[in-house]
């Protein structure tokens, strides 16, 4: 099939898979940045959303280095990515890490450095105090500890593009200052004056495993910024999602995974499975003082593939990048299903979840989880004794069951559905009436 979905060798190496999915996600980047190569600073800001551990980081840092091998020739793609076959020899995650790097003179005579095009902050450490020098830079003596001047994040020529993730803990005050920033793309650094004003035209990427919309609704996050950083959205989905490129995937990440591990080494010990102990002997301890090709893992047995299609995946690609760790470094002997302990199930409450509608546990968990969660971060007051969250939430219970009653005009027979064990359902609801509440509906 002639078509431009195939076409660009890095996409196809970086994001592995020929499902649909896979080819219409390529699909987007590859618009997304001959767009932003073409109109610079037209698409000033990128969401990537998606469930935790499913590669928002690895996506941005990939989108960043496609910007760069964008610009290079066919002559210097040859010369330095490809092998004598015509196909890549550098593993992805390898290539990502290369092309981010680029020569850089911060002033006029000063040495050239090395300095990585993608500047990465994370959204919970930019404390409201510090944030305004981290983001835009201070002045020297701007306040007590500034020695010397600082260009922030913003205010670095080097810098291409700023990964800014978790932006679902950031604070108010630094949801403000990053949205006067979107907003006019000018920033003024700590302690400058009016010509002190500088303008940045990096990219804005932005990554959040939380749903902004309901953080928005309940007035965590601020609404304006919400709909300032909505331009460009991409979803990332999780790995139980898109099993049918499982095999693609898990021996692309393989290769960077055993490259990371061994670099360039291609030689050591070849022993039998009961000798090997994970490849760690010393080289006096070889069978023989010439090198054997290393037995050492590059591919997975048909088994363990096999039973990646069936997992679930609940830590997604970071769990199976951690597996994969583990499974080299146990040199293939001990199968993926096994080289990580059982997981651990979460405390739940004691009721049957198999009489539960499907999700409706895992959303008062999740529930419970964001306001403990929030307690920590001094956003709420605490509960104190366990009795007293057991209390706040029955009171919320009562609530939901008292409105969802109230508010409908239910007929007997679905009284009698609600509360079978009631001599009379239909007079249960005065029961569930919460305190302090009147209604002149109650039956």
């Amino acid at each position: 099939m002639n078509d431009t979905r195939d076409t660009d060798d890095f996409l196809v190496h970086v994001f592995p898979g020929s499902s649909t999915a896979a080819v219409q996600f390529r699909e987007e980047i590859e618009a997304l940045n001959l767009y932003c190569r073409r109109y610079k600073s037209a698409i000033g800001c990128i969401l990537l959303t998606g469930e935790s551990g499913v590669g928002k980081n690895y996506t941005a840092r990939a989108i960043s280095a496609h910007s760069q091998w964008l610009t290079l020739t066919d002559d210097e793609k040859r010369d330095l990515y490809y092998d004598k076959k015509g196909t890549i020899s550098l593993p992805p995650a390898t290539l990502v890490d290369r092309l981010l790097l680029k020569e850089h003179r911060p002033r006029r005579g000063m040495q050239t450095k090395c300095v990585p095009r993608l500047a990465t902050v994370l959204g919970p450490q930019l404390a409201d105090d510090l944030a305004g020098s981290e983001l835009f830079g201070h002045k020297k003596h701007a306040f007590t500890g500034a020695e010397e001047e600082h260009p922030g994040i913003f205010g670095d020529t080097g810098v291409d593009d700023v990964l800014l993730d978790e932006i679902g803990d950031l604070t108010p005050r630094v949801q403000a200052k990053l949205l006067q920033f979107i907003e006019t793309r000018t920033f003024r650094p700590v302690g400058g004056i009016a010509a002190d004003e500088g303008t940045s035209e990096q990219r804005l990427l932005l990554a959040t495993n939380r749903s902004l919309e309901e953080m928005v609704h309940a007035g965590h996050f601020r609404e304006d910024l919400y709909w300032r950083i909505q331009g460009y959205r991409i979803h990332i989905l999780s790995l139980r999602e898109r099993k049918e490129t499982i095999h693609e995937l898990v021996r692309s990440m393989l290769r960077s995974v055993n490259q990371r591990h061994r670099g360039e080494e291609q030689h050591g010990p070849s022993l039998d499975a009961r000798a090997d102990k994970y490849c760690l002997l010393p080289k006096e301890d070889w069978p023989s003082s010439t090198p054997h090709r290393s037995n050492w893992v590059n591919r997975l047995e048909p088994e363990d593939l096999e039973w990646c299609e069936k997992y679930d995946w609940p830590g997604n690609v970071r769990e199976l990048r951690q597996r994969l760790e583990l499974y080299i470094f146990r040199n293939g002997y001990c199968r993926l299903q096994d080289v990580m302990p059982p997981q651990r199930s979460p405390r739940l409450p004691s009721f049957d979840s198999k009489k539960m509608p499907d999700g409706t546990q895992q959303s008062v968990a999740l529930a419970v989880e964001q306001y403990l969660q929030r307690v920590i971060e001094r956003k709420e007051p605490g509960p104190g004794q366990p009795g007293i969250l057991l209390k706040m939430f029955q009171d919320y219970v009562k609530t939901a069951v008292y409105n969802f009653k109230t508010g409908r005009r239910l007929t007997k027979e679905q009284w009698t559905l609600l509360f079978a064990d009631a001599k009379d359902a239909e007079s249960t609801v005065g029961r569930w009436r919460p305190e302090g509440h009147e209604s002149e509906d109650d039956p």
